[in-house]
C-alpha cells in the first residue's frame, strides 16, 4: 500500500488504532489500548464448544465417554505403578 492513493496509514481503519498505540507517549498520560479480558474470551470459547457439542450425535458422545474412561484408567494405572 502506498500513501499516494489513500492519504497514508491513518486512513486505514485497521491500522489507525495500532498507529495511535505506537505514537502515544508515557509522559502524555496512561493512554493504553484496552485489551479484551481473558475470562470473557474463555467464557465465549466454552459457550461455543458447548453449543457445538450439543449438536453432536449421541453415539459419538458415548464414544467420547469410553475414551475419557480409558484415559482416566491409564492415568490411575500409571500413578499406582509409579512407586
Amino acid at each position: 500500500r502506498s500513501s499516494a492513493g489513500g492519504g497514508g496509514p491513518r486512513s486505514d481503519p485497521h491500522r489507525a488504532g495500532f498507529t495511535h498505540c505506537l505514537s502515544s507517549k508515557r509522559s502524555e498520560g496512561a493512554r493504553f489500548v484496552r485489551m479484551p479480558k481473558a475470562d470473557g474470551d474463555a467464557k465465549l470459547l466454552i459457550q461455543s464448544l458447548n453449543k457445538a457439542y450439543a449438536a453432536t450425535p449421541t453415539n459419538l458422545k458415548i464414544i467420547d465417554l469410553y475414551v475419557f474412561f480409558a484415559m482416566v484408567t491409564a492415568l490411575v494405572q500409571r500413578l499406582v505403578t509409579w512407586e
